[in-house]
């Protein structure tokens, strides 16, 4: 289950906010209603708030600092997703300092409380640095809410760093009511695929920089049918991926006069068996493009247990409802995914050599 973390100070000004952000978790009708009840309240209380969301398992609210910081270090490598406010000052912190410095020292961050004070008015900015350097891949999983983005860099070195060494991506920083924060409500609409392109990211970069956004689907929905034992769907999705690689990898050898080629009409199809069996190795063996035999073996894996279910086409017209799947295991399904993560990989390194030596 997807799981989201909310760092936000100013609760009671920003109903309106996490109704908007997270309508797609918060479906619960009871929960609306009190989220409601307490926007129309005249002094709702942030606790409140939070009792309110409490019924939905996937998200988890901080309104403190002190709170947020022991979510993000208690709890970090459960979130998919994490939105942080930049300023988290409206509450006095400075009776837990102590409290605060202990937690840092025990992640191996050397904070006294005077350093841990400098982040005054910015305190959303120490804990993206504590999130990234516990865990790198959270400079794809932050998003970051402040009320000026043209400030949001000045007198923040710990930021500007972040992005420029860690790698931190700009466009993650938000300014608060801005048309740009639709980009989270966008997210959250389809919390599972932005959690599978931070866990593949690597595998969805390639496709989407070597193919077209089109074939990034289809890998989040190979994913998805997989956790999800949609085995039919999942095989049909899996025998149209690698179909799409392999006709782009053939189109770009440039030898359309091939064996593998077949002629119907005026148009050539490709012969996916011909071509992983002898075209790719012939290929590698003149130019050397990293063809080996455990790339060749995913793929011909994939082709065969693919048509083994009856899926010999990637046309729209082919009856998914009409395959039979009944033979793949959650085992056999785990090895065809790692097995187009490789192809993957290796379809990445292939276009990569063709741009540099073209």
């Amino acid at each position: 289950m997807p799981k989201i973390l909310y760092i936000e100070d100013e609760l009671t000004r920003n109903i309106a906010t996490i109704r908007k952000f997270f309508e797609p978790v918060l479906k619960d009708k009871s929960i609306q209603n009190a989220l409601k009840e307490l926007e129309s309240s005249d002094r709702p209380f942030p606790e409140d708030i939070v009792e309110a969301c409490s019924p939905s398992s996937e998200l988890d609210i901080a309104y403190t600092f002190p709170r947020a910081l022991e979510l993000v270090i208690v709890n970090h490598k459960s979130y998919d997703l994490v939105i942080v406010d930049r300023n988290l000052s409206l509450y006095q912190y400075v009776d837990e300092l102590e409290s605060m410095k202990d937690m840092l020292c025990g992640i191996g961050q050397d904070f006294d409380e005077e350093r841990i004070l400098e982040f005054h008015e910015r305190e959303g900015d120490l804990l993206l640095q504590v999130l990234v350097k516990m865990d790198t891949t959270y400079k794809d999983k932050v998003y970051y809410l402040t009320a000026n983005t043209s400030d949001a860099l000045r007198g923040s070195p710990q930021l500007q760093t972040l992005i420029d060494v860690d790698s931190f991506r700009q466009d993650h920083i938000i300014e608060k009511g801005s048309p740009r924060e639709k980009m989270i409500s966008e997210i959250l609409s389809d919390i599972k695929a932005f959690r599978i392109q931070n866990t593949y990211r690597t595998q969805c970069n390639i496709l989407r920089k070597c193919l077209e956004e089109e074939s990034v689907n289809q890998f989040i929905n190979v994913v998805k049918h997989y956790e999800k034992n949609n085995r039919r769907e999942f095989v049909f999705d899996l025998r149209n991926l690698l179909e799409n690689i392999l006709k782009k990898t053939a189109y770009c050898l440039g030898e359309h006069n091939a064996d593998y080629w077949k002629k119907i009409g005026r148009k050539s199809h490709l012969q996916i068996r011909p071509f992983i069996l002898t075209g790719l190795k012939t290929y590698d063996d003149i130019y050397n493009i990293g063809y080996n035999a455990v790339i060749q073996n995913a793929c011909m894996s994939i082709y065969s247990i693919s048509s083994e279910c009856v899926v010999h086409s990637n046309s729209k017209s082919v009856d998914i409802e009409s395959t039979s799947a009944s033979n793949l295991t959650v085992f056999t399904m785990n090895t065809l995914i790692n097995e187009i993560c490789d192809v993957i990989l290796w379809f990445g390194f292939y276009m990569e050599r063709l741009s540099t030596d073209g």
